[in-house]
């Protein structure tokens, strides 16, 4: 399967048959979706339930009652930018005659790309979104409906795990150290930009 952007600023689906070996039009065509009309738009199409077929791969990204996808569900979630500032999120469960409207994303860089990890273990799924301050935006969502959700690890809910606030930190915590090494002829800015090449950017956890 494979997603573009027509002359009418509208998505268009192919999919490939595995029978047939054909591609043919898909059912997203049917929701004619607007897509922002500029020369760069962010779009992404993201499987999950499996890694790309693989039928021994338990993993869900849609709201499920265990720790793995018992029950092998597969598809797809769509994320394309509708104007300048929103994103619209989409989805499609294998076996559906259509896609279906999820929600709105607000306050993004429409013109940036997005990125999304589905397929790791467990029923955590991942997106990242660039916003209007051009920063990355790190969100996650734990579909297990079995767990009980708390303040900090809510269930069937994105959340954005403030990873850009995480290297900020780090940076802070490091520039002082750094910046007397520095000769006193750099520029503020000069210092925290060299401050930020020296420091080791952590690893992006598992939320707990």
């Amino acid at each position: 399967m494979y997603s573009d952007v027509d002359v009418d600023n509208h998505l268009r689906q192919r999919t490939s048959s595995n029978t047939t070996g054909l591609w043919v039009d898909g059912p997203l065509n049917s929701m004619n979706a607007t897509v922002f009309d500029a020369d760069q738009v962010g779009m992404q199409a993201c499987w999950y339930g499996n890694d790309y077929g693989d039928s021994d791969y338990t993993h869900t990204s849609v709201p499920s009652t265990g720790s793995t996808a018992a029950n092998h569900e597969v598809g797809m979630h769509m994320w394309y930018a509708s104007d300048a500032t929103t994103f619209q999120q989409l989805g499609w469960r294998a076996g559906d005659k259509e896609w279906s409207f999820q929600q709105s994303w607000l306050n993004l860089n429409g013109h940036a790309g997005v990125g999304c990890f589905s397929w790791g273990e467990g029923t955590v799924t991942y997106v990242m979104f660039v916003d209007t301050e051009d920063t990355v935006n790190f969100y996650w969502k734990d579909t297990n409906t079995n767990s009980t959700g708390n303040a900090t690890h809510p269930i069937n809910q994105w959340t954005n795990c403030r990873f850009h606030q995480h290297i900020l930190q780090v940076i802070h915590q490091t520039l002082t150290p750094h910046s007397q090494l520095l000769s006193p002829s750099l520029t503020s800015t000069q210092q925290q930009a060299w401050a930020t090449q020296t420091t080791s950017t952590p690893k992006m956890a598992r939320p707990a």
